[in-house]
């Protein structure tokens, strides 16, 4: 999975390079929390109702960590943008199919976002480290967060 990541020439980020950073985490949430949406209303078949209450919840909690992370970058005189078009255009995280998808795949579909989403944390944590404490702090509860939703719903659904 082909991760694109934003690194400064220097050893710390400028106050340009965390809003970029941020911004880039905030899409990817937005993203991903409408994804987790459009296949709690798609999926179909056996085992439904834990991966479609694991959905609802996984989309309650995005939208939960992404107003934190918004109101941070406000905290920081930064302006978040969230409008669906732009979100559309600069998410990094791939398209989940349209249409109706069987639970394993969903299931396994969801995941690999998560994936993605975690490690785009990662790479944008590791640019912050040192530069702004408050918003490592909202990213390391983010990446506990999503790594533990993510090996719940592959253990629950068995998916390697």
């Amino acid at each position: 999975m082909a991760i694109t990541t934003v690194r400064t020439a220097s050893p710390h980020a400028t106050g340009a390079n965390v809003a970029e950073c941020l911004q880039r985490i905030l899409f990817a949430m937005v993203d991903m929390s409408s994804q987790a949406r459009h296949a709690h209303w798609n999926v179909v078949g056996q085992g439904i109702r834990p991966l479609h209450r694991q959905l609802d919840e996984l989309a309650e909690v995005l939208v939960q960590h992404t107003d934190t992370l918004a109101q941070r970058m406000r905290a920081r005189q930064e302006m978040p943008d969230g409008r669906a078009q732009t979100v559309a255009m600069r998410s990094e995280l791939r398209l989940f199919p349209a249409g109706l998808v069987e639970v394993r795949s969903g299931a396994w579909l969801i995941c690999a976002r998560l994936v993605q989403v975690v490690e785009l944390v990662q790479d944008v944590r590791a640019v912050l480290d040192g530069v702004d404490s408050t918003a490592s702090e909202i990213l390391d509860a983010l990446l506990e967060d999503l790594e533990t939703r993510t090996w719940k719903l592959s253990a629950n659904h068995e998916l390697d």
